[in-house]
């Protein structure tokens, strides 16, 4: 709705549909998504509901109705500004944490992440790096934001965020071992990625087989779209 729509490309309205097509493909009914992408999941459904009305057997629906799955703070902002969101595409590699980024890089990054000069830990709409950090802490820790700003009362800033430094390291650090163990050993990964992409068709052609054989008739060996 907000992007600019003069001179605008075919994939900034083609996008939704192909989003919709992967997942009603593989048949998922839980997607995580971000805010920004709500509405994508929720035209997915709509698609998924009308064919089943209309070719589902009213006992079965052929396609799961997805719905998204959400955090608590879905929009994370950028490190460096809290009114950005964070995005791998930011050409500054410390505007985010990136799921490789060791223990060192992550507490770098934190320590480094812009906040302003009031100082306490406080949510405020007209501080938006430090909201934004406080949001972090609170989707890794698991804690309320009121008992963040409780525990962090009185405290320097530095504090804080050497805690939420250590938070994000001990929840994704572990991931981000094994996703480097996994580049290292290229005959592992490989197996990975195909015995995947087997189950992912096997998955796709069932469900399009079973969507042809509703959508179609067989007359003398031409299958022709039902009217």
């Amino acid at each position: 709705k907000d992007k600019k729509t003069k001179n605008s490309s075919l994939g900034l309205y083609a996008y939704p549909t192909l989003m919709a097509a992967d997942v009603l493909l593989y048949k998922a009914n839980k997607v995580p998504v971000g805010e920004d992408q709500i509405q994508h999941v929720e035209l997915a459904r709509d698609y998924a509901q009308r064919f089943n009305s209309l070719f589902a057997k009213k006992e079965e629906n052929l396609i799961p109705l997805p719905m998204y799955i959400q955090t608590n703070h879905s929009r994370i902002m950028s490190l460096r500004d809290g009114t950005k969101k964070m995005s791998k595409s930011d050409p500054s590699d410390h505007s985010r944490i990136n799921i490789t980024d060791d223990p060192e890089l992550i507490y770098n990054k934190i320590r480094k992440a812009k906040t302003d000069s009031i100082g306490t830990i406080q949510c405020d709409q007209m501080r938006p790096e430090i909201t934004n950090l406080i949001k972090i802490y609170a989707e890794f820790s698991g804690m309320r934001i009121p008992e963040i700003e409780n525990k962090y009362r009185n405290k320097e800033t530095t504090v804080f965020k050497d805690d939420l430094a250590k938070v994000i390291i001990d929840t994704i650090g572990v991931i981000g071992y094994k996703t480097l163990d996994l580049i290292e050993d290229e005959d592992k990964l490989k197996n990975i990625l195909k015995e995947g992409a087997a189950e992912a068709r096997d998955c796709l052609l069932y469900t399009s087989d079973a969507a042809d054989d509703l959508l179609c008739v067989d007359l003398g060996g031409r299958r022709i779209i039902k009217k």
